[in-house]
Order: C-alpha cells, then sequence, then structure tokens
C-alpha cells in the first residue's frame, strides 16, 4: 500500500534539501523515504513552485483550465 504525504510535508522535505543543505540520501533516512521518492518531489517543486503538490483529486490552476474548456467543447 502506498503512503500518501500532505502537502506541507512535501515542502518541509524539498526545504531540507534546497535551504538546509542537506543530502536527499541524508533526508532520505531521516525521513523514512526512498531517495527517488525525493527527488522527484524536488523536481515537481521546480516545475510548478508554490502550485505543486496540488493534492489528491485537485488539479494545478492550468490543468483545470484545459478541463473545464475540454467540457465546455462537449
Amino acid at each position: 500500500m502506498t503512503k500518501k504525504y500532505d502537502k506541507e510535508f512535501k515542502l518541509q522535505t524539498v526545504r531540507l534539501v534546497q535551504e538546509d543543505g542537506k543530502s536527499v540520501a541524508q533526508v532520505a533516512r531521516e525521513m523514512g523515504l526512498h531517495e527517488n521518492t525525493i527527488y522527484r518531489w524536488i523536481a515537481e517543486f521546480k516545475q510548478d513552485g508554490s502550485q505543486a503538490f496540488p493534492g489528491s483529486g485537485q488539479l494545478n490552476p492550468e490543468d483545470k483550465a484545459i478541463r473545464d474548456l475540454q467540457k465546455r467543447i462537449r
């Protein structure tokens, strides 16, 4: 079963690497995560910034606008 992590946990984890200068390996050990998970969260944060990690069932604003337009077309 996959664990679910909230937005604040993900942001805190990314901050430990980017702002505090800790290595991904060190943060992974401390938080009980796989390194690849942290690398993925960092990539998502770099791509979407404050809009990263919208949550379960939520879409970022661009994807929501596209979905709404597609509904109107139908």
